[in-house]
């Protein structure tokens, strides 16, 4: 009798830590737990998910938001990077963001794309499930005074373009105006910066850009600090990438 004590009172446990519901005390954690337990919490969300879709986790958005930014504003503060947990707590909370499709989530998106040391696909889908009404809003990131901002605002384009699968988030137009704006940084004395650029013509580009990109792939003088012609190898690869949309 006192095994099946036993047996029945971790039956009872177990059906409380793998609940199929978010409880009030879930969400405080969320929204204020330490890293370790609120990460638990959205791997139950993550649960959730898979089971009911994104309905179910629309009343999280808004607490996952607000959580990233104020973890964005303390590094902001304190003059820091991300640490190990922090970062992966972070994106646990973009992914929240990226499957929710709710434009409450658009300030914290926007804000971890622009920050000099966070990048990641979760920023990108989340922003495509937004939808390009939140494209002007992206776009503004592109005349930052910061390098990594750009870059990491070129990379997130040009993924959303990637995540894309109807083909329809970018006009003609926008590609037309990616394209110029990208052909405009290719020159610039950052290498980083072109080479983010010269990368991005291989999804935002035509066949117009291709001469220029094969001067690129021939000339390019900038080296990493292996002796390995970086832009040079990654001009190569747009102007495969921009033939093979041609065929």
């Amino acid at each position: 009798m006192k095994y099946l004590y036993i047996v029945i009172f971790f039956i009872f446990v177990a059906e409380i830590c793998f609940s199929e519901e978010i409880t009030e005390f879930d969400i405080k954690t969320l929204e204020h737990g330490d890293v370790f337990s609120a990460s638990h919490v959205v791997s139950k969300l993550r649960q959730i998910y898979d089971e009911e879709g994104e309905k179910s986790i629309k009343s999280t958005v808004p607490i996952a938001a607000n959580r990233i930014l104020s973890i964005l504003d303390e590094l902001e503060k304190e003059g820091r990077y991300l640490g190990d947990a922090e970062g992966e707590f972070l994106g646990d909370l973009l992914w929240i963001l990226s499957v929710a499709g709710d434009m409450r989530a658009k300030e914290a998106l926007l804000k971890t794309m622009a920050c000099p040391h966070i990048a990641g696909g979760s920023i990108a889908k989340g922003l495509l499930r937004l939808g390009p009404q939140v494209l002007p809003d992206i776009k503004k990131y592109l005349e930052s005074s910061n390098i990594l901002t750009i870059r990491h605002t070129i990379l997130t384009l040009k993924q959303i373009a990637e995540y894309d699968s109807t083909g329809t988030y970018f006009s003609e137009e926008e590609r037309r105006e990616m394209k110029e704006k990208l052909l405009s940084m290719i020159n610039d004395g950052d290498a980083s910066l072109r080479t983010s650029s010269v990368n991005a013509l291989g999804t935002f580009g035509d066949s117009s850009v291709i001469p220029i990109l094969e001067e690129i792939k021939r000339n390019d003088m900038y080296k990493s600090e292996t002796g390995v012609f970086t832009i040079r190898k990654i001009a190569e690869r747009s102007i495969e990438r921009l033939k093979e949309k041609e065929k």
